[in-house]
């Protein structure tokens, strides 16, 4: 019942997200972000576990960015 509702909340958000996988440990979402920059979506991809919020979700950018606070490597953001 609970992932029904996470769901429905993020499609009332983002319009256009798609169930990639769903197991008993988690929801795997793709969702296209409009950017006024961009003719195309970003699209991110959330890995939300079934033990949400107690355990946080793992968020991953679909594409290839780059930006000072970026690592290259690691991908993880040096200055949040």
């Amino acid at each position: 019942m609970w992932a029904k509702m996470q769901l429905d909340q993020l499609a009332s958000f983002y319009p256009g997200i798609v169930v990639e996988k769903q197991s008993a440990e988690m929801s795997v979402y793709r969702i296209p972000l409009s950017l006024l920059v961009s003719k195309n979506p970003l699209y991110i991809r959330i890995d939300c576990p079934k033990s949400f919020p107690s355990q946080r979700p793992n968020l991953v950018v679909l594409a290839r960015v780059i930006h000072n606070d970026i690592n290259p490597v690691t991908k993880v953001i040096s200055n949040p």
